[in-house]
């Protein structure tokens, strides 16, 4: 099938939207930190757990026996820093649900 070869102002699209003056900051709102929360605690007791399996699991068939202890650890220390993320987001959220009822009570 033989076509034409389209207009060249096909290939000259001006964009019509205009480019922001300020730039955009990204904000943590409320909704977002309430649903962090649960993921950050099962993750840090799930990385708890296969810590644990390790030492708790003896067996022929235990998969976690070949880990090398500092894998192990580091599973205990990035669960220990999924659970404080998550102190600190449940702190933050406590804070921002207290300044939204006294800016609601006034």
């Amino acid at each position: 099938m033989i076509v034409p070869a389209p207009d060249t102002s096909v290939f000259l699209h001006k964009p019509d939207y205009q480019a922001s003056s300020k730039p955009r900051v990204f904000r943590v709102g409320l909704k977002f930190r309430r649903t962090f929360i649960p993921m950050l605690l099962t993750s840090g007791a799930i990385l708890a757990c296969l810590g644990g399996l390790h030492f708790l699991w003896n067996s022929d068939s235990d998969p976690m026996a070949g880990l090398p202890p500092w894998l192990v650890g580091v599973m205990f220390a990035l669960a220990l820093v999924l659970w404080v993320l998550a102190a600190v987001n449940m702190i933050a959220v406590r804070r921002m649900l207290e300044s939204q009822r006294a800016v609601r009570h006034r």
